[in-house]
């Protein structure tokens, strides 16, 4: 298993047969529809409520991920094709600030953000093991193969999901 900045190993099987793209994917449906039964009913103004007026509320964390997921998502796919896998970074404050995740409605933002990660999770179970293993650099950043990728994008989700378990 590849060690990213969010480290996921804890959640992956411990069937070491299973394709690591098989594990991600499952990792990734059972993070976000345990989230979901856990916060989906919770109410507009806890979902609106900053924490401090620099500290994005649950909704902007949410909206964040939405984020997140239409990044890597564009990533998963066209590492598969591309021959140049340079993809642009995320200006994750402006990306925030722009796109007014307080004004929309909690369970439209759920559902959104679940419906979106279950499709990724339909395309990284289908990855092979020679795309898992293809160079991709984001942003400025160093060259990583698209395994690190998706690996880190899920521990990146349960990172943020523990901000929110902390409010």
């Amino acid at each position: 298993m590849i060690s990213t900045k969010y480290p996921i190993e804890r959640f992956l099987s411990a069937d070491a047969t299973l394709p690591i793209a098989k594990q991600l994917s499952d990792v990734l449906t059972k993070t976000v529809d345990d989230f979901v039964a856990r916060f989906g009913t919770k109410d507009e103004a806890w979902a609106s409520r900053k924490p401090a007026p620099d500290k994005w509320s649950a909704k902007e964390i949410l909206g964040h991920l939405l984020d997140s997921a239409a990044n890597n998502h564009q990533r998963f796919v066209r590492a598969q094709y591309l021959d140049d896998r340079r993809f642009p970074g995320y200006e994750q404050m402006e990306w925030v600030a722009l796109q007014h995740c307080n004004e929309r409605t909690w369970s439209n933002l759920i559902l959104f953000w679940r419906s979106f990660n279950l499709h990724i999770a339909h395309v990284i179970v289908r990855l092979s093991a020679s795309d898992l293993q293809k160079e991709c650099t984001v942003g400025s950043g160093t060259p990583e193969p698209l395994e690190w990728i998706a690996t880190d994008y899920v521990g990146h989700i349960q990172h943020h999901i523990k901000q929110i378990e902390a409010r």
